[in-house]
């Protein structure tokens, strides 16, 4: 067991300047691991985001660009724990308390949402993983994404009001025809782990870099509506959140994919877990225990 001393931003909030990593020796290493190697005489810290010709890539969880292929041979570990000031924190532990402060959220949104009569599905986030994954995600998420309808766009800022949610922009969806906002960003400032929602008034479609071609595209106002019509209900605790079916989740993610520029390796293995979800488990009850 070994221990390094960080400094710098890149894998911000979860690991801070002056933070001790606890570092494991271990020769199988995959998808968000966190691994310290050396490049450039320095110790680097940061996410594994896939495995290609038997060498691993990293990347900073705010980092723009990946680190490049990485020898196996050239990590020293994996890091399984943090000690901030006086306090041993496990990584798992870290990544269960946040989905547990996110979720006990996300599930005063549903039911927020359900009293209100605000037609609502789950797109992308913390209940989708849950679905899919049955357990927690080994990594922090940074949202939720909700579809609404757009007739429902000022009563849903009305009930997020009231939950203490704070609006901070109409994010532009490019390739929407028409080029009006479709999405609408709210925050909710909780320590340790603020939470954020954005509420999708369509499926967003199109480049976010060439978008002199997004009017050739069509739109998904038919798909949006047949997400609405096919949602199912998955539970989770005594909680129910609207959800896609299992095909739409795929499609959703395929077109995600597509929006930025094909550009997440996270996404396209959470799309290869997508595919192996059995049909049986499609309205199965979440078995994760999250605390909430």
């Amino acid at each position: 067991m070994a221990k390094v001393v960080t400094r710098g931003l890149s894998m911000a909030p979860l690991i801070l300047p002056k933070d001790t990593l606890i570092i494991e020796k271990n020769y199988e290493y995959g998808p968000n691991d966190i691994v310290v190697f050396k490049k450039d005489r320095k110790f680097i810290a940061h996410r594994v985001i896939y495995e290609r010709f038997g060498k691993i890539v990293t990347k900073g969880d705010r980092n723009l660009k990946d680190d490049g292929f990485i020898e196996k041979g050239e990590i020293f570990g994996r890091v399984t724990a943090i000690r901030r000031r006086e306090d041993n924190l496990l990584i798992n532990h870290f990544y269960l308390s946040q989905s547990s402060s996110y979720l006990r959220e996300l599930s005063k949104i549903a039911k927020a949402f359900a009293g209100a009569r605000v037609p609502y599905v789950f797109i992308k986030g913390l209940p989708i993983h849950l679905f899919i994954k049955d357990a927690v995600p080994k990594r922090l998420y940074i949202d939720a994404d909700i579809l609404i309808k757009k007739t429902s766009a000022a009563l849903a800022h009305k009930v997020l009001g009231k939950l203490g949610f704070s609006k901070v922009s109409e994010g532009e969806a490019f390739g929407v025809l028409g080029r009006e906002p479709t999405q609408l960003t709210f925050y909710k400032n909780i320590s340790p782990f603020p939470v954020v929602v954005d509420l999708h008034l369509d499926i967003a479609l199109g480049f976010t870099r060439a978008t002199a071609v997004n009017d050739l595209l069509p739109n998904l106002d038919k798909f949006t509506d047949l997400i609405f019509k096919e949602s199912v209900s998955y539970k989770v605790g005594k909680v129910s959140f609207r959800i896609p079916k299992k095909e739409f989740i795929f499609i959703i993610l395929l077109i995600h994919f597509f929006h930025h520029n094909f550009k997440g390796a996270s996404s396209l293995n959470f799309m290869k877990e997508v595919l192996v979800v059995p049909k049986f488990y499609e309205r199965s009850p979440c078995k994760v225990q999250v605390g909430f």
